[in-house]
């Protein structure tokens, strides 16, 4: 294994641990990522739902941080900061770490955890979420058919 998952963390923005999120609330997904040979790996999760359908996910080379090269015995710690706009629910996030063979298309997984971390979103209290996954929207309202909307 060139590189590998050593541990992941779900915290809030407090830097404390997370069993349980609230809708939409902020959280940090650290992980630690040992290098067991020199290489470059792209970082990345999924957040997935109680049926591990993909929800959401990012990794370093979509967020512009691209590759991360390290050599044997570096340890770098890689994380993304998000919310959760989900419904109610059990997730989990998996975690993957590989190195492209075709830019944006194809890649060799170095490491991959299923079910690294297992958490709770708890309901929204305002309004319930019908949907699986809430973004805000911007909304306009025309009091006629004559008024117009700008």
């Amino acid at each position: 294994m060139d590189a590998e998952l050593t541990e992941i963390e779900l915290l809030n923005m407090d830097g404390e641990y997370l069993e349980s999120a609230a809708f939409n609330e902020d959280i940090i997904i650290r992980m630690y990522v040992k290098f067991n040979k020199e290489c470059s790996v792209v970082v990345g999760y999924h957040i997935r739902d109680n049926k591990n359908i993909e929800i959401l996910g990012t990794s370093t080379l979509f967020e512009g941080l691209g590759e991360i090269k390290g050599n044997p015995g570096d340890k770098m710690i890689v994380e993304f900061e998000t919310k959760v706009p989900l419904t109610e629910g059990i997730y989990n996030i998996s975690t993957v770490i590989s190195t492209p063979t075709i830019h944006n298309r194809a890649a060799l997984f170095v490491d991959y955890t299923e079910n690294a971390i297992i958490f709770n979103v708890s309901e929204n209290k305002d309004s319930r979420v019908w949907n699986k996954v809430y973004i805000k929207n911007g909304v306009r309202l025309a009091r006629s058919w004559e008024e117009t909307l700008s």
